[in-house]
């Protein structure tokens, strides 16, 4: 978070920290927005969001939900559809990357382990292509990490969520946190 705060790209961003540890005051002397400790119940996590990022649906950007698990797909694409978003499912890094070749995405929701193509190489993939190097990378994952794993994460990705915790939750909070982001960033660009 210090790391966020001290560029000028991400340093107005609102950062929410989500987190079964009660550490509320450190949180806000780092720079948080708000600290939610969960569980946390959905229209306060909602209410949270909208007083930090409004939401803007201006564009036709859909989030890429890469996870091959068919019932997580189907639940996410539920869970970000009710909160207002376009997205796209498909079940394979490969797949992810064709997609992302061919069509405006905003923000990509990936799994990390995927037969095949993992979700760490996509991450490669998409961090070596020029146009995608800016891209909001969300990592919902299973896996127990490594440090190394930890590590490369925080570097490359915007968020990581565990599927065994209460990520409905958190999922909207990192979507909007990124798409805005995304906006502020394109339109201080622009200005």
């Amino acid at each position: 978070m210090i790391a966020l705060r001290k560029k000028p790209e991400t340093a107005n961003i609102p950062i929410i920290i989500v987190s079964i540890v009660d550490q509320k005051q450190l949180g806000f002397a780092l720079g948080a927005a708000d600290y939610l400790i969960k569980p946390i119940r959905k229209p306060v996590l909602l209410e949270t969001i909208r007083k930090h990022v409004p939401y803007h649906n201006d564009d036709d950007a859909a989030i890429l939900l890469v996870d091959d698990d068919p019932g997580t797909l189907a639940l996410l694409e539920e869970t970000l559809r009710a909160a207002g978003y376009e997205t796209q499912g498909v079940r394979s890094g490969a797949r992810a990357l064709e997609v992302l070749s061919s069509k405006l995405i905003s923000a990509v929701l990936l799994d990390l382990l995927m037969p095949g193509m993992d979700g760490f190489e996509v991450i490669r993939h998409v961090r070596q292509e020029a146009s995608l190097k800016d891209l909001p990378i969300l990592v919902m994952t299973g896996k127990n990490l490594t440090a190394e794993e930890a590590v490369l994460l925080g570097r490359e990705t915007q968020a990581l969520l565990q599927k065994n915790g209460s990520w409905q939750q958190q999922l909207i909070v990192e979507i909007n946190r990124v798409i805005e982001s995304g906006r502020l960033a394109k339109s201080a660009g622009q200005s």
